[in-house]
């Protein structure tokens, strides 16, 4: 699912709040540069001291969700380049 989000960094930062303190859902990056590990995030001050949350296009900023409840093996696909 895609949804688009329009708000400003307080609202950014109670949507991560809420993320980490009310849900299960595990924050990860949806990509990363070559040779550079998918990270998970454990907190709103680690998004917010890597991310500018104020300026960017709509894809600035875009993370994956992952759930335990989905009762599945979060899975990543790495490509490879000649």
């Amino acid at each position: 699912m895609t949804y688009d989000f329009f708000a400003d960094k307080a609202d950014k930062l109670q949507i991560l709040e809420y993320i980490f303190s009310d849900t299960d859902l595990q924050i990860y990056d949806a990509s990363s540069s070559y040779g550079q590990e998918i990270l998970n995030y454990k907190s709103v001050e680690e998004i917010s001291a890597k991310f500018d949350l104020v300026n960017g296009d709509k894809f600035a900023v875009t993370f994956q969700l992952w759930t335990p409840r989905h009762k599945c093996k979060r899975t990543q696909n790495s490509a490879v380049l000649n």
